[in-house]
């Protein structure tokens, strides 16, 4: 397999930005169906807002958003909680839009893995559907390790590959995965993320890194179905 480069990252969401922008609105993630009747925009949000509940945020807090796509959760997360937000894109396209939005934000073009960022400075960090697309993990999470300071959290939400999924997972994936790959007409398959590893490798990365772990894992964090609703996913025993 390919290593994937950062640039072939930043050529994806440069070449696919109309696309994008036209097929996933404000954000460049799936969402969090708590009932299965939110419309997209609704589950995407509350999925961003669920990432701002486990950051333990409080006012005037300096944050870091590692893949801050078009910035919409960045401007949400600012506005309700009063926070400054610095974040990074590889993608220029995804910079000049996310630079549009009002608020204490900063966003910057730049490779995560050289952020130069002051040690110890910033309250928290997260990433949502980003760090698929960093080759280094354990660079990924000592430079977060780096900035942080101590006892700030770190939320990452992120595909993982999973042993022995139930048949209600399986079928929710595949649900999930129409949309993307007839949206962008193949080309995920040229920026595909880097192999999906384990929960398990997940937070071992993450201690050698120099964070502790707390895993939470969401049943309903989703991809969106090719009507570009949220994809079936209905309570089944034995799951």
């Amino acid at each position: 397999r390919t290593v994937q480069t950062g640039e072939d990252v930043a050529g994806h969401y440069n070449e696919l930005d109309e696309i994008y922008r036209e097929i996933w609105g404000e954000h460049v993630h799936h969402g969090l169906w708590r009932t299965g009747k939110e419309s997209v925009a609704e589950a995407t949000n509350a999925l961003s807002d669920f990432v701002g509940e486990q950051l333990d945020l409080t006012p005037d807090d300096s944050i870091v958003y590692i893949g801050c796509g078009y910035g919409a959760t960045a401007e949400r997360l600012s506005e309700r909680k009063h926070l400054h937000v610095t974040g990074f894109t590889l993608s220029e396209e995804q910079a000049r839009i996310a630079n549009q939005r009002t608020g204490a934000l900063d966003f910057h073009v730049r490779d995560w893995l050289a952020n130069g960022l002051p040690t110890a400075a910033y309250d928290a960090a997260y990433a949502i559907e980003s760090t698929e697309h960093i080759a280094d993990k354990p660079g990924l999470f000592r430079e977060a390790a780096r900035v942080l300071r101590p006892g700030a959290r770190f939320v990452v939400c992120a595909w993982l590959s999973e042993d022995n999924p139930s048949k209600r997972r399986v079928r929710h994936r595949r649900s999930g995965s129409i949309h993307r790959r007839a949206g962008t007409q193949g080309r995920d398959q040229q920026v595909r993320a880097q192999r999906q590893i384990r929960h398990g490798s997940q937070a071992r990365l993450a201690r050698l890194g120099g964070l502790l772990v707390a895993q939470h894992t969401l049943d309903r964090y989703s991809g969106r179905g090719s009507d570009g609703e949220a994809p079936p996913v209905p309570d089944e025993p034995g799951d």
